[in-house]
């Protein structure tokens, strides 16, 4: 979070060079870049894929005795939708 945060302030110019002590931590990063975005596609794609097989599964028809699961569900799938547009 720190370093989106850093990149949206860089992207809108207010931070204009990068500490010296930093340059090696983001040389270290950028060699991630490529599977840490690879990785968060598949951690979000297997989200929206449990979030698919929760949505269509009815636990008070096997037994629960919780309160139904309409509201969380909903709830998951609008954080799903915030994830996939960021």
């Amino acid at each position: 979070m720190v370093f989106s945060v850093l990149s949206l302030i860089t992207g809108l110019g207010l931070i204009t060079a990068m500490p010296a002590e930093l340059e090696f931590l983001h040389h270290i990063i950028h060699d991630y870049e490529v599977p840490m975005i690879v990785t968060s596609g598949f951690i979000v794609l297997a989200g929206w894929m449990l979030h698919y097989i929760a949505y269509r599964m009815d636990c008070r028809s096997t037994g629960c005795a919780h309160e139904p699961c309409g509201p969380k569900k909903k709830r998951s799938g609008k954080v799903l939708m915030i994830a996939t547009i960021k």
